[in-house]
Parts: structure tokens; C-alpha cells; sequence
């Protein structure tokens, strides 16, 4: 059978084709989380070597045994018409839920019948949360890179093995100083390098690429920040996490200028100028031992070392689908805002680089 593997950013990663089972079977992975209100629930249906789109089923979700959503409604994630391969259908459904309740999401048509029921874990503690500015040269070209580091203190809870999930993601809303519009609002996940912090790159294999480099334009495990509290039971832990894509923070060149023809039909630029508010959003969460397994599992198959291994690495991802293939999971999130500050920017102006790192 094929499992399709879900990640934090619920993009397709890898397709893993099976010899045996039934010829067709409904897979389903979600990754829902606590601070979330709307929730994205992929679905398709798995074969021996490929996937088929599942765009005919009605999905519920249950929160405790109520129902608070169900949908007939879905969109590819890519390109139905691909000549890939068909990719999952993505249905929404809306739901609030704390820790401690139990989720429940069932996927149904005439054919196929697949629910998925997860406990939400226990919620996580901020500590502090700050950031700084730096720079470093590379010791080998040389080249001098500019770097945020954002600082996120992780409270133990002091019972057992915690496992949690990070993620940091750029805030910016970029105001038009004439009219007041808002020009930009944005809010992206950042790739940030963790290769530094040994709470996150003990565990998880590093690409080759970090060899290469001190200076940071590698970004080690990009989608699976993971870790465990067993270095800090019954204390804190302080994450260092480091943006060296500075230029990724600031406004999109390409908006901050408008044209216009002329009354002599020639094209005019205007320059414009805008307010940048510029914070990073820290998501911390608290998974259960199968997120953080399978996370291990999908760092290492999806790194450099993985080609090294000279003897059959497949396995079967574990599933909690009755009825079908998948991973439904729930995350117990908190949100923190780290303040960047407010800079005045145009199209001509690269100056808050500076105001940022205070130069």
C-alpha cells in the first residue's frame, strides 16, 4: 500500500508503495492544532504504487462525541490534473478544542468508512522569549552573515517524558504612510538554523550541506523541529534559534513601488512608502510520542546520511486510522509574540537592516 506522509506544513513528501494488503484503501492525515480554529484534513485513497484523489467523501469532526463541522467540500493540494500523480484532496472543517478533550475525525462515503480519535495533550509553559542581533564570519570564505536569534524558554511540566514541536514564524504588516492601506500582511513560517542548538540537532541527523558552512545558509531539519525535556526534567530549557534569511523579513520589493501610463503613454514609476510593524510568532507544542517517533523517522530518510545506508531502510509509518491508513495528530499549542520593532521603509531604502541590528 502507499502511505503518504504528512508534515508540520501539510505538503506531500514522499510515497511509499507496499507489495500486499488490500488493492485500495482510504488514507487520511491531519495535523490539528489547539491554537487553530480552522483545521485542514487531507484525504486519498492509497494503492499498491500510486495515490487517487478523494474528492467524494463527507468529513466530520467530533469534539468529546458532539459534532462541530462536517463538509462535503475539498480542493486538490496540488494540481488535480498533475501527470504525477493525483495529490490528496484537503477538507476544512472548524473546530475549537482544549487539552484533555478528545478529537475525533471521520471521513465516509458509500465505499469507505475511516475515523481517527486523539486525545489533546497537556498544553506547554513559556518562559522568556526575547531576541537578539549578531553577525559572524564564515571561517572558511570569509563572508560575514547577519543573524536574529530568537530565544524561547521551555518550562517542564516535571512528569515524565514531554515531547514538543517549535515553530517560529515571521509577522509583518506593512501600512501605506499616505492612505493608511494595508499593503502587506503576511505571516510565513520561517526556515530557521537550528544546527547550533543541541536540543534540536542531537537527535535529528544533520544534511551534509551544514558541513559546508558556519554561516548559516543551511537550515538544518526545516520541517521537523522536535525535541524532548529529558535534558531539563523538572526545570527550563532556553531554545536558541537563528534567522539568517534576513532579507526574508523585510517588505517584497515588488510591492512597494506602483506604475502607471502617462498622458504621453510613457510607463511612470511611483515610489511609495510604507510603515513596516515586524515581530516573529513562536508556536510551541506539546505531541504525543508517535509525533515525535515519526518526525525522527521522516528527518532521517529525508536527509544526506539517509543515502548511506546500504541495506533496506523502508518500514511502515504507524497509523491510527481504523479503517484506513494515516496519521491524525493534535497538538497542544501556545502562541508568544516577540517584538521586532516598527520601521519607516520605500522602495529605495535598505536601511532597516541596519535599524534592526541597530547599526
Amino acid at each position: 500500500m502507499a502511505a503518504l506522509l504528512l508534515i508540520l506544513t501539510s505538503c506531500v513528501d514522499d510515497l511509499y508503495p507496499g507489495t500486499s494488503g488490500p488493492v485500495k484503501l482510504l488514507g487520511m492525515d491531519a495535523d490539528l492544532y489547539t491554537t487553530d480554529t480552522l483545521h485542514e484534513v487531507m484525504l486519498y485513497y492509497s494503492g499498491y504504487d500510486s495515490i487517487e484523489y478523494a474528492g467524494d467523501l463527507t468529513v466530520s469532526i467530533y469534539v468529546n462525541g458532539d459534532l462541530r463541522d462536517e463538509t462535503s467540500d475539498c480542493r486538490p493540494y496540488y494540481d488535480k490534473t498533475s501527470d504525477y500523480l493525483k495529490y490528496p484532496a484537503l477538507y476544512d472543517l472548524r473546530a475549537t478544542f482544549s487539552p484533555g478533550d478528545r478529537v475525533r475525525i471521520v471521513a465516509r462515503n458509500e465505499e469507505f468508512l475511516a475515523e481517527a480519535e486523539v486525545e489533546v495533550p497537556p498544553g506547554p509553559s513559556f518562559g522568556r522569549t526575547g531576541y537578539s542581533a549578531g553577525k559572524e564570519v564564515d571561517p572558511v570564505t570569509s563572508a560575514e552573515s547577519r543573524y536574529l536569534e530568537y530565544n524561547v524558554e521551555v518550562m517542564d511540566s516535571g512528569e515524565g517524558t514531554d515531547y514538543y514541536t517549535v515553530d517560529v514564524f515571521n509577522k509583518k504588516i506593512c501600512i501605506q504612510d499616505d492612505n493608511g492601506d494595508v499593503v502587506e500582511n503576511a505571516l510565513d513560517r520561517l526556515e530557521l538554523d537550528v544546527s547550533g542548538e543541541p536540543l534540536l540537532s542531537a537527535s535529528f541527523p544533520s544534511s551534509f550541506d551544514v558541513l559546508s558552512s558556519s554561516s548559516g545558509n543551511s537550515f538544518d531539519n526545516y520541517k521537523y523541529w522536535a525535541f524532548t525535556d529529558n535534558s531539563f526534567t523538572g526545570g527550563s530549557y532556553t531554545l536558541s534559534l537563528r534567522n539568517y534569511d534576513v532579507w526574508s523579513i523585510l517588505p517584497r520589493h515588488t510591492m512597494s513601488s506602483t506604475g502607471y501610463v502617462d498622458e504621453n503613454g510613457h510607463y511612470v514609476m511611483k515610489c511609495l512608502e510604507y510603515t513596516m510593524r515586524l515581530s516573529a510568532e513562536v508556536r510551541l507544542s506539546r505531541v504525543s510520542r508517535a509525533v515525535y517517533s515519526r518526525y525522527l523517522a521522516q528527518s532521517f530518510e529525508n536527509s544526506a546520511l539517509s543515502s548511506l545506508v546500504l541495506f533496506d531502510s523502508t518500514h511502515e509509518y504507524p497509523s491510527n486510522v481504523k479503517g484506513g491508513i494515516g496519521m491524525v495528530n493534535v497538538f497542544s499549542s501556545a502562541l508568544r509574540e516577540i517584538e521586532i520593532g516598527t520601521f519607516h521603509y520605500d522602495m529605495y531604502n535598505y536601511h532597516q537592516i541596519e535599524e534592526i541590528y541597530g547599526d
